[in-house]
């Protein structure tokens, strides 16, 4: 096991933007970054990314094709949320809400994409709704809630162009998106990362059980 070459799970946050000045997904990545995943053989990168529809376009396909992740997940700031909210689907169109640069996508389309659904959404190969009832979280006492709608913003995005990234790879789509609340409401950075983490090991679960990962 130990000569194994390492899976890497690769988690983003967000910058500021709007009110926020700063963005809770972002200093729980930090804090998560610290902590570590706690899974032997698994490997943790994580990036911060501009509340940007390009950077989003550039970075996050280059950081796939870097780094070959078993896992992308992407965090970002809800302010409806008060527990982590995983996030099922991931819309390819409608993309009319302008980001910081005041710019949206051509088409209002998720330029990844080369062949929409039928539905025109993604749908992640995790089961969320496992994820949330897992005795890992459990143990933890961890509250967290499953959206069928990821909100056709910058979260939504991201998350659809990790998906539209990993189809055009022909490889599973073993993406998440988790949502989290704005800082000390009611949780801190370190409170969310560990929350995060915990969440993180049950996906890898579901992951180890298709043997798509050996830890």
């Amino acid at each position: 096991m130990g000569s194994e070459r390492s899976s890497i799970v690769l988690v983003t946050g967000f910058g500021p933007f709007g009110s926020h000045k700063v963005n809770s997904s972002s200093e729980a990545v930090k804090e998560l970054k610290k902590l570590g995943l706690g899974v032997q053989n698994v490997k943790l990168v994580v990036a911060e990314i501009p509340v940007l529809y390009d950077h989003v376009d550039k970075i996050l396909p280059d950081l796939i094709d870097q780094y070959d992740p078993v896992l992308v997940i992407s965090v970002g700031l809800s302010s409806a949320a008060n527990i982590l909210t995983l996030e099922q689907f991931a819309n390819c169109a409608g993309y009319d809400r302008e980001d910081i640069a005041g710019k949206w996508p051509v088409d209002k389309k998720c330029k990844s994409v080369e062949q929409a659904p039928p539905d025109n959404k993604f749908k992640s190969i995790i089961n969320m709704d496992k994820v949330v009832c897992s005795p890992l979280l459990k143990a933890k006492n961890i509250q967290a809630c499953v959206s069928d709608d990821a909100g056709l913003f910058l979260c939504d995005y991201i998350y659809c162009t990790a998906m539209g990234w990993m189809r055009h790879l022909n490889k599973p789509l073993s993406n998440a998106f988790i949502h989290v609340p704005p800082l000390n409401k009611p949780f801190n950075a370190p409170q969310l990362a560990q929350q995060i983490q915990v969440s993180i090991q049950a996906m890898l679960l579901q992951l180890k059980e298709k043997h798509m990962v050996s830890f």
